[in-house]
């Protein structure tokens, strides 16, 4: 812009002509953000500005759209603040004026969801049999990223860094505690936090079998009953004659226990007698009758 300033000196005007070069850089709005990871259920807050003025409307933008968020992307706070719950890019802008001068864009913040580690048990026991086929399984929810998975157990067996750890013959040194995490392939710093704790105890598998009365009268009738110590679900029951000729004054019986695919079964219980003052051929009825019971 050129200027020029006038005066008299000494009975003599002086004229002096002068150009003042005038540039201004624009304005550069600045983003911020509390965190970069979305916690499982939760959201981030991000929080725009423009140095030292006022009076600005700011506008946010995620990925690559030119359009600015609405109340259906984000929730906004105040004049400068929103909370977002999906993960993205995300930049902003100021404005103000009319007709509206905008700043120059925020650099980029990259808002990612972290994703809950979720641990689970297969087949879900938590009361296992020495012998049994298991697998604990660490998942990520609510991640898009891919994972490395650590995992904290109290046993003596250590799991790998997959997200399956399998146990083919389970085994005492198996019993303990077991939780997980994610950690993202793309860093080395964010992890999910861990997850739920699933406690695994292996016991000795035994089936016992009781006997209610020992000792028939005529007429009377026998209740067996088998059980699983350390009881747990899914049992099926097994019934077997130890006389299956039912001969003497006596029958002996013998039960176990199996579950699982492949099929995983007890010990054989100690067996038990059943005394009978009777004839062989009641005897011998008893027995086709608990065999169809068992059926």
């Amino acid at each position: 812009m050129l200027y020029f300033y006038k005066t008299i000196l000494f009975n003599h005007l002086y004229v002096l002509f002068f150009t003042v070069n005038v540039t201004a850089d624009k304005l550069q709005a600045s983003l911020t953000a509390d965190q970069t990871e979305i916690p499982a259920g939760g959201s981030v807050t991000l929080s725009c500005s423009v140095k030292s003025s006022s009076g600005w409307i700011y506008y946010w933008y995620r990925d690559a759209s030119s359009e600015p968020l609405n109340k259906q992307d984000a929730d906004f706070q105040t004049a400068g603040s929103i909370r977002v719950s999906k993960e993205g890019v995300y930049r902003c802008r100021g404005g103000r004026g009319d007709p509206v001068y905008y700043t120059e864009y925020s650099h980029s913040v990259n808002i990612y969801n972290i994703g809950e580690a979720v641990l689970t048990l297969q087949p879900n026991w938590t009361e296992i049999f020495r012998g049994e086929r298991i697998t604990v399984r660490c998942d990520i929810q609510g991640g898009d990223n891919e994972w490395t998975y650590e995992w904290r157990t109290t046993s003596s067996s250590k799991p790998s860094n997959e997200h399956e750890y399998r146990i083919s013959s389970a085994s005492a040194s198996h019993s303990g505690n077991y939780s997980c995490r994610g950690r993202m392939k793309s860093s080395t710093h964010d992890t999910t936090n861990w997850s739920n704790s699933v406690k695994v105890t292996v016991h000795e598998p035994r089936s016992v079998l009781t006997v209610s009365p020992s000792w028939l009268s005529p007429g009377a009738s026998v209740t067996l009953k088998c059980e699983v110590e350390h009881s747990s679900a899914g049992w099926r029951f097994f019934w077997y004659q130890a006389v299956p000729d039912g001969s003497g004054s006596y029958t002996g019986y013998v039960c176990e226990a199996g579950r699982g695919d492949p099929e995983f079964k007890t010990q054989k219980s100690q067996p038990k007698f059943v005394w009978s003052g009777v004839s062989d051929e009641l005897i011998k009825c008893y027995s086709v009758l608990l065999r169809s019971l068992s059926a």
